[in-house]
């Protein structure tokens, strides 16, 4: 069994990124960004649980108020949040700041015309060195979607670099993947300490919901199937119950399982409210189950 930040990273290769979601996984440890910024469309971005990060990256790097306010109002404009949606002007903004050489607006624009919501013009061409710029010039939006894209391409070694300086600068999505990474030895030395540090790290302080309950589930794992002890055990335990309770499907179906190891009862419930919440791995375990029974039952038996 993979651990679950692979597993669901390898079924949808950007779920952790969502680069087209506007939800580019970088939520900083940074606190600087400027909250005096009066634009209620901003107001609306800050409050979003997918854009408030990269609405905060913008935010904060330095830079004349007049790009910031443009590249956040271009933002906007794409993802259709706090403002109505306008591809077309959106995209004549970023090209504008862009040529002021305003490097999240190079990041966004680029990002954007990759993926198709935003025309690239010219600049096609230059989309990829455009990303790299940026990232050299510690845009974290940018370390995260490079590390993300060459993670997608098999290529380990640029996807931890880019990660890892992600990561230190403040990313918990990529803190979340570099766990990973080090769990597994993937472009970097295998460090299960490492992996668990990390893990750990995101679990207890990402304010995003969703990522932090991954990593929650990935760090039970990790203790469940890496430590293999019983202390280790009781704390994967600890961890998959809190989540379960909390509707993480992965949690149900895991939290069944070390029930089910224990003899308990209970299993059955977990499983049914995972299956109910559409987990594949619960549903082939019930049909599963079902198969053996129906294997076994005697000719003409009854269910």
């Amino acid at each position: 069994m993979k651990l679950a930040f692979l597993s669901v990273f390898f079924i949808l290769p950007f779920s952790v990124f969502a680069h087209n979601s506007g939800e580019a996984g970088v939520e900083t440890d940074s606190s600087g960004a400027n909250e005096n910024t009066q634009a209620p469309f901003v107001a609306t971005l800050l409050q979003s649980s997918l854009h408030s990060s990269n609405a905060r990256a913008i935010m904060n790097y330095a830079a004349p108020q007049e790009s910031m306010l443009n590249t956040l109002k271009a933002y906007a404009m794409v993802v259709g949040v706090g403002l109505p949606q306008d591809v077309q002007q959106a995209g004549a903004i970023l090209q504008k700041e862009v040529s002021k050489g305003y490097v999240p607006a190079k990041h966004f624009f680029a990002q954007f015309a990759l993926d198709g919501l935003i025309p690239a013009g010219n600049k096609k061409n230059d989309l990829p060195r455009m990303m790299v710029e940026c990232a050299r010039k510690d845009f974290v939006p940018s370390m995260v979607w490079l590390g993300g894209y060459f993670f997608e391409k098999n290529m380990s070694e640029p996807a931890f670099f880019w990660l890892d300086k992600a990561a230190e600068n403040g990313s918990f999505a990529a803190r979340y993947v570099r766990g990973g990474m080090y769990c597994e030895g993937l472009g970097c030395k295998k460090d299960i300490e490492k992996a668990e540090k990390d893990l750990q790290y995101v679990y207890s302080n990402c304010k995003r919901a969703k990522l932090a309950s991954d990593a929650g589930v990935s760090l039970a794992l990790l203790y469940k199937l890496k430590y293999n002890s019983p202390d280790y055990l009781r704390k994967a335990e600890v961890i998959l119950k809190e989540l379960a309770e909390r509707g993480h499907p992965d949690a149900q179906y895991e939290y069944s399982c070390i029930l089910c190891y224990k003899g308990d009862i209970n299993c059955i419930y977990w499983l049914d409210q995972a299956i109910q919440n559409g987990h594949e791995g619960a549903i082939k375990t019930a049909e599963d189950i079902l198969n053996k029974y129906e294997t076994k039952m005697p000719s003409g038996g009854k269910r």
